[in-house]
């Protein structure tokens, strides 16, 4: 494949209408080799530079330029699990938010999986800095994926279990020193873990199954020791 991109690169001016998405191409499949190549390592070339150069020649109003950020996103999140560079963890939040605001002047619908991205993202950086701006944001990210109507189920797991987790980390920060408040984190995750569970079981073999199950089952034995009753 990188040996294929590259020649049709090689063959595309550079003002060609073809030649961002041969770009993005050939820097998804350079990353593939190398995280094959070293996967418990950082990989020495692994398709930044393309991913970056498609970006930059694709046209802002591109229908495709959401989905070139994400992939982008995605990258740098690789990248980041590799290195532990808060550099490169702040990239990949920045190419997910630039991904959200492209896709949402197409469609909710379009903008779906940059949101999730997004609210994840936000929220592994709130469990290092503490920073409760990262956890509000996750949590809008999340709230705007989670609520989309006419999901997929697949969808529609992995949404609502991405809510749920960040209302399950809400609980434990400051601002939920009340009890009635950290009582709705609860009450609120246990049910985006249940509507999760729901959408994968509609979906045979899903790879979240079994860890939407296990974080279900802990959050209903958190709602009973604090609430004392069924949802």
């Amino acid at each position: 494949a990188i040996a294929h991109f590259t020649a049709a690169l090689a063959g595309k001016p550079d003002t060609h209408v073809d030649r961002p998405r041969t770009l993005n191409m050939l820097g998804l499949s350079l990353h593939l080799r190398a995280v094959r190549a070293s996967p418990d390592g950082q990989p020495d070339d692994d398709g930044l530079a393309e991913l970056k150069a498609a970006i930059d020649q694709t046209p802002g109003d591109h229908p495709e330029l959401a989905g070139r950020l994400v992939h982008l996103g995605q990258v740098l999140t690789d990248s980041y699990a590799r290195s532990r560079q808060p550099a490169t963890l702040d990239a990949a939040i920045g190419a997910f938010v630039a991904a959200v605001e492209h896709a949402s002047e197409i469609s909710a619908h379009q903008s779906r999986p940059a949101q999730v991205l997004l609210a994840r993202e936000l929220l592994r950086r709130y469990q290092l800095g503490h920073n409760l701006q990262d956890l509000d944001q996750a949590q809008a990210a999340a709230e705007a994926a989670a609520q989309l109507p006419g999901q997929k189920p697949a969808d529609m797991a992995h949404s609502h279990m991405v809510l749920a987790e960040v209302l399950a980390i809400r609980r434990l920060n400051g601002s939920a020193g009340n009890p009635e408040t950290r009582l709705r984190w609860i009450r609120d995750s246990t049910s985006y873990f249940a509507s999760a569970f729901e959408a994968v079981e509609q979906v045979p073999g899903h790879e979240l199954a079994g860890y939407i199950a296990e974080r279900l089952y802990g959050q209903l034995r958190l709602w009973g020791r604090n609430a004392g009753q069924d949802l």
